[in-house]
């Protein structure tokens, strides 16, 4: 704490998310009885866990936002300056995201070909750019 310079419950809360992703593990306690740390050797597994926990989660509120979304009246959405081409560019985006993220964490080789058609957009929204 006294070399962070922070709060013994940010250290807490710290040590806390580092352990649910597995970031650090739990080493056994020192001769004062202080809980030690060590970090994990496995970089590859930390990536996956934080992958799993943390952004898999991400992508399914922001998949329930979207179907949310879809669930306004057309009409509703376009008067909120949402035009169907990029609703449905969205929609797009967020199936690549998990389709990939599906594939990161099988290790899989990522097809980036539907992320450069996204990145290009639609004929008609070229043209309102």
């Amino acid at each position: 704490m006294s070399r962070l310079q922070v709060s013994k419950a940010l250290i807490s809360l710290s040590l806390n998310v580092l352990l649910k992703y597995e970031v650090i593990l739990e080493n056994g306690k020192s001769a004062r009885g202080t809980q030690t740390y060590v970090a994990n050797p496995d970089v590859l597994d930390v990536i996956l866990n934080v992958l799993r926990r943390r952004e898999r989660k991400m992508l399914a509120k922001t998949e329930t936002s979207y179907k949310m979304l879809l669930s306004l009246n057309k009409d509703r959405r376009e008067r909120a300056g949402l035009a169907s081409d990029r609703v449905g560019n969205l929609g797009r985006m967020i199936s690549e995201a998990q389709n990939t993220l599906s594939c990161l964490l099988e290790l899989v080789t990522i097809d980036l070909k539907p992320w450069e058609e996204i990145k290009q957009g639609s004929p008609s929204e070229k043209k309102s750019h």
